[in-house]
């Protein structure tokens, strides 16, 4: 409805087929009929997937559609649960032409649940709204993922090393044994 307040609202969608039950996330972004700004946000592939207390970063561009002089727009940054509780807000007033674009690095709260995040940049002008969102995950990452890979590697190296290193020691300690058998034996 034009009425409608423009936000953004999350909710979920229980799907049964075939004995088989699924819940799917739905986000339904309510902007303004005539806006003057649009708004596109990516989150890059490796930012998809974070730990509690990381970050993820955005890149997030902002079109004046319409207008041809440089306007101020308050843009709000907001990350909510699967609940639509906001977890995350900052906002600032960001000055624009025709069209800016950014990165903006958000920091996960080390207290937050494990589960699927929305990232939503809501853009607001003369009281218009446009507005751009982006799931995440938030996860317990698998050990051998990530920074991790290079610390396995690095152990793998060491243990094989130390392997070879035991080995031609036991060698070298059987060769002195034996040259000194020899040389007993010439002895006698």
């Amino acid at each position: 409805r034009e009425d409608a307040i423009p936000d953004l609202n999350m909710g979920k969608m229980m799907v049964k087929a075939d004995g088989i039950e699924e819940e799917i996330l739905i986000a339904v972004e309510i902007v303004s009929v005539k806006s003057l700004f649009d708004v596109k946000i990516e989150i890059p592939k490796k930012f998809l997937d974070v730990m509690p207390g990381e970050e993820i970063l955005a890149t997030i561009k902002l079109f004046n559609i319409i207008g041809e002089d440089k306007v101020d727009v308050r843009v709000e940054y907001i990350i909510k649960n699967e609940e639509n509780k906001v977890i995350v807000f900052d906002e600032e007033t960001i000055a624009v032409e025709t069209q800016t674009s950014f990165i903006k690095e958000f920091k996960i709260p080390l207290e937050i649940k494990y589960g699927k995040y929305m990232l939503y940049i809501k853009t607001t002008y003369n009281g218009d709204v446009a507005s751009a969102s982006a799931w995440f995950s938030v996860s317990k990452k698998p050990f051998w993922t990530g920074t991790n890979t290079s610390m396995i590697m690095m152990i793998m190296m060491i243990i094989i090393f130390s392997s070879i290193l035991f080995y031609e020691l036991r060698k070298i300690r059987e060769d002195i044994k034996t040259h000194k058998r020899v040389d007993e034996s010439m002895l006698i």
